[in-house]
């Protein structure tokens, strides 16, 4: 028999109302029956004493003498001596099976999530270093494209920052008007001053 106790229990209407045994009470007997039932129901078993009984189940001590002789049929004793219902055993052990997949369901739900979550931070994570990559990357190309340009000042020994060809050493001229010209294989280019 179980120990553990419960605060309600199934009521089967149809199952009362067509059972055979129950339909052999008296309705003082069937209103008995239910009301150990949850005796049963909330302590486990029915307590052994008649008067202790009766104070528990709040049926008179005469109702409850005359009910004994059905005593058998709805509630046996266990290994050490006590009433249960084995209706309400019956019951207490789906409830507990239930109880038990739904709760390693729950837990199995709630491990799922938090792998999930851990794998969304990890992708995240893994996005976020794929982005800072990306950005070096594209900072990098940009100052290559700098690096690439085929002019860049230099300095002359005149202090003067004249622009210098990759290929080779650009000479600025100056040209009647003052505007500086750079010279590149050949070609004079005027430089736009800003």
């Amino acid at each position: 028999m179980s120990e553990q106790k419960d605060f309600f229990f199934k009521f089967f209407a149809r199952e009362f109302l067509t059972s055979k045994e129950i339909r052999e009470l008296s309705l003082e007997d069937q209103a008995i029956l239910v009301r150990l039932w949850c005796v049963c129901c909330l302590d486990g078993v029915l307590p052994e004493d008649i008067e202790e009984l009766s104070m528990a189940s709040g049926v008179k001590q005469t109702f409850l003498r005359s009910f004994q002789r059905s005593f058998e049929r709805f509630f046996q004793r266990d290994e050490t001596g006590h009433r249960f219902s084995p209706r309400l055993e019956r019951e207490r052990e789906k409830s507990k099976r239930t109880s038990e997949s739904n709760s390693r369901s729950g837990k199995a739900s709630a491990e799922a999530r938090r792998r999930k979550k851990e794998q969304d931070l990890v992708d995240a994570q893994s996005n976020e270093r794929s982005n800072e990559r990306s950005n070096e990357n594209i900072n990098s190309q940009s100052q290559r494209k700098e690096e690439k340009s085929p002019f860049q000042e230099s300095e002359y020994k005149g202090g003067t920052r004249t622009p210098e060809y990759k290929g080779g050493a650009v000479l600025r001229l100056e040209i009647p008007g003052n505007i500086p010209v750079a010279r590149v294989h050949g070609f004079e280019i005027p430089e736009v001053m800003g």
